[in-house]
């Protein structure tokens, strides 16, 4: 590939249930993207963080973002929880306000197929489109008709961006790239 080779990354710290210390984990991701030339990190925020405690980490320009994940919804099943109840409106406030990334990992059995979470996606692209929505794992299509029937009704958000992270099949990548193109789908490892 030449010069056109990448040559950073967009890093996050992982989780491994709601117990994980995101701040020891935020502190890893600041030290290692200040190391690498071209590479740039999430911060990983909960619902009950204090936003400006957070503030000031985003003054580092190795920052474009956050992480929110599932697990700090404060459901007792996080798997069925809705998208509000772990990313709170503060992060799409200061996401808005500079211009940042939110890495968005979808709960509920149907994932993009929800109504409850297209509406959500929708909504809240249009009032902060200033933002910008990266919806993990193809918009957490593992099933593949799930991206066949939900990620059609999320065209024309021009915010809106997805990682393939452990997508298995081909179907998901291929509707994203048919409806929205290559531009608005980026590789992803999950290593």
């Amino acid at each position: 590939m030449g010069p056109r080779a990448p040559s950073g990354a967009l890093f996050s710290s992982a989780i491994s249930n709601d117990k994980t210390d995101l701040q020891q984990g935020n502190q890893f991701i600041l030290e290692q993207v200040g190391q690498t030339e071209g590479s740039c990190g999430l911060l990983f925020v909960r619902p009950s963080d204090d936003p400006s405690a957070i503030e000031p980490l985003l003054d580092n320009p190795r920052v474009v973002g956050f992480k929110v994940y599932l697990f700090f919804s404060g459901q007792s099943d996080p798997y069925e929880a809705d998208v509000e109840t772990f990313l709170p409106e503060w992060v799409w406030e200061s996401a808005q306000s500079r211009g940042l990334v939110i890495l968005l990992h979808l709960a509920k059995a149907e994932a993009i197929a929800d109504p409850a979470n297209q509406s959500y996606i929708i909504d809240h692209c249009r009032r902060y489109s200033q933002a910008k929505l990266i919806l993990a794992h193809c918009a957490r299509s593992f099933a593949a008709v799930n991206a066949l029937e939900g990620i059609p009704k999320l065209r024309g958000l021009e915010n809106l961006f997805f990682d393939m992270s452990a997508i298995c099949e081909p179907y998901p990548i291929e509707q994203i790239l048919k409806l929205f193109g290559p531009t608005r789908l980026m590789y992803g490892s999950d290593f």
